[in-house]
């Protein structure tokens, strides 16, 4: 690789980079470079900001949000934050007084994130600090086959549109995580609607308005 140069051309529309540098020159906030239609397509939908192909359409879907996330707005959550913190430390409580096996605190930290997440997005949280794994036999085992299936959606677009026009029963009896995706895809469509019909100011309507 170094005997060819820093700059490979290894389809007539992609070059390789061998050199770090050029990650911060590329994929940056304001970059005139926008997303690759072939590797965001494959995460299903082209709506969401982060499959947002268009540097000028995700510049406004972006605005959109950036109240959402403002040094205030962020400090106003600490209540939100605090409240999966407690769920956990009673987790670790419980977890002691019982003698149960150690506690895997990275998924146990993986969950709070995704609770707080969740809840800040679709105003109703996972609950995964809830579960008895810690979301590790069904939701983690879900994003861990989506982040596999990325590359084969990559090269086989085909897919991408069969899983989703797959019905959720379908999914389930196919594959666990296919039918935790499917149910996941199905909550976000019916908080869609909901929150379009009441106008209401919050992440997921303010993310769907453009």
């Amino acid at each position: 690789m170094d005997s060819l140069g820093p700059i490979i051309r290894i389809t007539p529309d992609e070059v390789h980079f061998s050199d770090p540098e050029m990650y911060d020159k590329i994929f940056y906030i304001g970059s005139k470079y926008s997303k690759d239609p072939g590797l965001y397509g494959s995460f299903g939908p082209t709506e969401a900001m982060f499959t947002t192909f268009s540097n000028s359409l995700h510049r406004q879907r972006r605005s959109a949000l950036n109240p959402l996330f403002s040094q205030k707005a962020v400090h106003d959550l600490e209540w939100l934050v605090q409240d999966h913190i407690d769920v956990l430390c009673q987790r670790i409580s419980s977890l002691k007084e019982k003698n149960l096996p150690d506690l895997d605190l990275h998924h146990a930290l993986r969950c709070v994130s995704i609770d707080v997440i969740t809840q800040y997005a679709f105003g109703k949280s996972y609950d995964l600090l809830k579960k008895d794994d810690f979301g590790k036999g069904l939701f983690f085992k879900m994003i861990r086959t989506l982040a596999c299936g990325i590359w084969m959606f990559r090269h086989f677009p085909i897919l991408v549109v069969l899983i989703q026009k797959m019905p959720m029963w379908l999914a389930e009896r196919v594959d666990e995580a296919a039918g935790a995706t499917a149910r996941l895809q199905y909550v976000c469509g019916l908080i869609y609607i909901y929150f379009g019909r009441l106008r209401r100011c919050d992440i997921f309507s303010m993310l769907t308005k453009f």
